[in-house]
């Protein structure tokens, strides 16, 4: 491929000279397959080609570059080059080409020495092993549980070491109560889960009481103060319609959006939404729940089938991925993210005329439950369809049943009927 993009003799012999001229080929191979333009395949290897000479003028080895080695580049000589050839100031355009480069370089050399780990790293991937291995909890559950416990020992420890003995239950009740100043009680709530976490995985570990556990306070939570935001039928045709599906894009948006609309899926079980996930003889499709990992099996409703099956057939790249749902962009083939399925129901929704009133995707959930229970379908049917656990979780859409609530209220006092 290296050929392929640079013909004239003189550039491929520069380029051969280059400290990272094996990079640079692994680069465009790796490009090419993802379906990259020729003109930022050809601007991303001159780019790293200026990276190759640099390191080559201050006599660093290739197997030494990693992040902070690209971040020295930017910040130090883009600003200041003076480079006759190649040169290339614009620091997003060059960051985005050096962050292509770390998927080529030898794995060893993207990781930093032990020496460079803070000790709060430590600390947090220790926690993150326990979260995973003993919890059993999801990844996205990790991710953010550590990411709280991260802030709380930075405030408390900065680049000190950590010192279980100096957390006691005043700092603990002094930071949440700080905090909840800065966040929604939602957030807030999230934050006191994620440090009683933290703090029982140090009881687990024996190097806390149950006293820090105790300290964390408890945010109060009223179950069923609020009502799901749901949409109306005049929302939902319009929201339907804003899907243009003459493009392999909008296939599959529009396919996303039955998900959501005839089966309340999560972005999250959209996204991992498998082939062999369908069976297409039975008319079923295989849900795998993101946090609990257990799966529940639906009758496949016939316009998703309709959708999907149009989606597969016409629409969807050649891949080797066994994803459902693969982007149509750089890079090409890939598997859909949770961000670019949230993104296309926000276009959705701003193409609607509902960008005021909708922005995630909860709402379809929300929607589906309270049409069902309007319907006659028990709270039951409801939780086994959302794959809720425990029905507490669904007994909220009682409340927008309003023909079930009309049967059972009370006359005004003081109003004959």
């Amino acid at each position: 491929m290296f050929e392929y993009y640079f013909t004239r003799p003189r550039v491929r012999v520069r380029m051969r000279a280059n400290v990272l001229f094996p990079e640079i080929r692994k680069l465009i191979d790796y490009l090419h397959d993802c379906g990259y333009r020729a003109e930022t395949i050809q601007s991303y290897a001159q780019k790293i080609e200026h990276f190759g000479n640099w390191l080559k003028t201050h006599r660093i080895q290739v197997r030494f570059v990693n992040k902070d080695t690209i971040t020295s580049f930017l910040n130090e000589h883009l600003p200041n080059c003076h480079c006759t050839r190649l040169r290339s100031c614009n620091q997003i355009n060059v960051r985005a080409a050096l962050n292509r480069l770390l998927y080529v370089l030898p794995s060893g050399s993207q990781k930093p020495k032990d020496l460079s780990v803070k000790p709060i790293d430590k600390e947090i991937q220790k926690f993150k092993a326990y979260m995973t291995d003993v919890c059993g909890l999801s990844a996205s559950t990790v991710h953010y549980r550590a990411r709280y416990a991260t802030e709380f020992l930075m405030n408390r420890f900065g680049k000190r070491q950590v010192k279980h003995q100096d957390i006691t239950p005043r700092h603990i009740i002094k930071y949440v109560a700080n905090k909840a100043t800065q966040y929604k009680s939602g957030s807030t709530k999230v934050l006191a889960c994620s440090l009683r976490c933290y703090f029982r995985f140090l009881q687990f570990n024996g190097t806390c009481s149950l006293n820090l556990i105790s300290a964390v306070p408890t945010v109060p939570s009223w179950k069923l103060a609020t009502l799901p935001k749901t949409m109306d039928q005049e929302q939902l045709s319009r929201f339907i319609a804003s899907f243009n599906r003459k493009t392999p894009s909008g296939q599959r948006d529009y396919a996303i959006a039955l998900c959501f609309l005839d089966l309340g899926m999560r972005a999250s079980e959209v996204t991992n939404l498998l082939l062999d996930d369908i069976d297409w003889k039975n008319s079923t499709i295989s849900i795998r729940a993101s946090k609990t990992f257990s799966y529940r099996i639906l009758p496949l409703p016939v316009h998703l089938g309709r959708a999907l099956a149009g989606y597969l057939k016409n629409a969807r790249p050649k891949t080797s991925s066994r994803n459902i749902f693969i982007r149509h962009s750089v890079p090409k083939g890939k598997p859909v993210t949770i961000y670019i399925v949230r993104a296309a129901m926000r276009y959705a929704h701003e193409r609607a005329g509902l960008g005021d009133l909708f922005t995630g995707t909860h709402v379809f959930r929300h929607t589906l439950a309270t049409a069902m229970h309007q319907k006659g379908a028990s709270l039951k049917d409801v939780a086994d369809i959302l794959g809720h656990k425990c029905i507490d979780s669904t007994t909220i859409y009682t409340k927008l049943n309003l023909t079930m609530l009309a049967k059972v209220a009370l006359p005004w006092p003081g109003v004959q009927s």
